[in-house]
């Protein structure tokens, strides 16, 4: 049985990308593709029946994508607190409401990321790079409660490194929640982590922080 878990964390889901970006390219191929049939060459036509049968496809793309989405909430994370500590085991929950129906879900994974943000100089130029560090996979229990799917799972945090935020170096943990439905569209709820040192316990339980 999950211990109570009073906190909840929003993901930062892929929804909105997964549905817009399908469409918008659509669009774009779509326009260029009844530009080339205007042109009276064999050639252009060909490419142009070509770029209006890839629009076809991505508009289908984007409806199925829009009709799994448009029947669920945006993912949230259970948790017994908002701030985790290396070295820690953590139960938490994962729920996705169902506003209509049911969801035919094939399977629930997870993983625990760890990201590098830099952002550096090289001549006059300020670049950026992101680098995924690390990826744990969480075992997840997949359940149903009438409402909601649910995920069950055990974080087994890492003992180094924390996060950390300045300027120019940002180094993140995410839980990545990945839902496949069995037509295998897959969408990924991302969750960010605040992870600290198990030293700093004592400091926010008395600040009533943890």
């Amino acid at each position: 049985m999950t211990p109570e878990l009073p906190h909840t964390l929003a993901s930062r889901g892929d929804t909105g990308r997964l549905t817009a970006v399908p469409l918008v390219i659509a669009v774009f191929l779509g326009v260029l593709g009844l530009v080339f049939l205007a042109v009276p060459t064999s050639g252009t036509r060909a490419t142009g029946v070509v770029l209006l049968a890839i629009t076809a496809f991505l508009l289908w793309i984007w409806r199925r994508n829009k009709r799994i989405t448009d029947r669920l909430e945006p993912g949230v994370v259970d948790v017994p607190s908002t701030v985790f500590f290396l070295g820690s085991r953590v139960p938490v929950r994962f729920r996705r409401l169902v506003k209509q129906g049911t969801t035919d879900t094939s399977d629930i994974t997870a993983r625990l990321v760890l990201r590098e943000w830099v952002r550096y100089r090289q001549g006059t130029d300020t670049r950026t790079a992101t680098e995924e560090v690390q990826s744990i996979p969480v075992e997840v229990a997949r359940a149903w409660d009438g409402r909601h799917v649910i995920g069950e799972m055990l974080l087994e945090i890492p003992s180094f490194p924390p996060s950390f935020e300045a300027s120019d170096n940002k180094v993140t943990w995410e839980l990545h929640v990945d839902m496949t439905f069995t037509d295998g569209f897959t969408e990924d709820s991302v969750v960010p982590l605040w992870i600290v040192p198990a030293a700093q316990r004592s400091d926010l339980d008395r600040l009533g922080l943890s």
